[in-house]
């Protein structure tokens, strides 16, 4: 396994514990949105509990940008 495949897989990894985290915030505050533009509005509006509204938005933001990592990497390996 080269470096390349390590890091991805690490990327990988952390969007999988990033994903779980986001899914219960999702749940316990019954976050369903027709649009994803819609979801930080009504997270901003149903979630009560300032840090659970913060780490809702620290999730979000992490899971794009390793989202992100995981789209450069594959289109890097495909060039």
């Amino acid at each position: 396994m080269d470096n390349t495949d390590k890091a991805f897989n690490r990327i990988k990894q952390d969007l999988d514990k990033v994903s779980t985290e986001l899914m219960g915030l999702i749940n316990a505050y019954q976050l369903q949105v027709e649009s994803p533009l819609d979801v930080i509005q009504t997270a901003k509006d149903t979630i009560t509990n300032t840090d659970d509204y913060i780490r809702f938005l620290e999730l979000s933001l992490q899971g794009r940008l390793l989202g992100e990592a995981v789209d450069h990497m594959t289109q890097a390996q495909h060039q």
